[in-house]
């Protein structure tokens, strides 16, 4: 029987599918999206969330929903890293349903985590657009990146969202192929 690795930092003893240090920055990426947003529309004026403005949320709810939605994504990637790490038998069906909901927690996560940095971005050049003054360095390009945004919403979110998703799909394939190798002993 195989002994179960203790995960680490990078000590070599085993090979996380979702490293601990992006699992530990995940929130405080959640976090900072939240703030900056709240900086830059604290009545939630220009929030361009679709789900946010449909439901007509406020604060509280999307604090709520947000801390909900990030436990559950990070209890969900431990569980998937722990199966892909110790539980998968290599000689299983990569088809198989257990596999294929590992799988999708994989790029859920890596999907989430990269659009949390592009929102983070995204609302950052919003601060700078509506609280900065002309004499800051990165006034005119906040500027020319709203002008942008606003004039081609819909395309943009749908381009970088779709880039994002294959980005993460592809992410989660090769992370899982070496974690696959690693417990193969390559």
């Amino acid at each position: 029987m195989k002994p179960i690795n203790k995960s680490s930092f990078g000590s070599g003893k085993t090979f996380l599918v979702v490293p601990l240090l992006l699992i530990i920055l995940y929130p405080l990426f959640v976090f900072f999206d939240i703030y900056l947003t709240h900086i830059a529309s604290p009545d939630l004026k220009y929030e361009s969330n679709i789900l946010i403005n449909t439901l007509s949320l406020g604060w509280l709810e999307i604090i709520t929903f947000s801390i909900l939605i990030v436990i559950f994504i990070i209890v969900l990637t431990i569980k998937a890293n722990k199966y892909f790490n110790n539980e998968l038998v290599i000689t299983e069906k990569v088809t198989s349903l257990h596999n294929l909901l590992n799988f999708l927690v994989i790029c859920v996560f890596f999907s989430h985590f990269i659009s949390s940095i592009f929102v983070i971005i995204n609302n950052f050049l919003a601060v700078v657009y509506l609280n900065c003054d002309q004499n800051y360095w990165l006034k005119d390009i906040s500027i020319q990146y709203v002008f942008f945004y606003n004039k081609n919403i819909a395309g943009f979110n749908f381009l970088i969202y779709s880039i994002i998703i294959i980005v993460s799909f592809i992410v989660s394939l090769i992370r899982i192929k070496k974690a696959i190798l690693h417990t193969k002993g390559y």
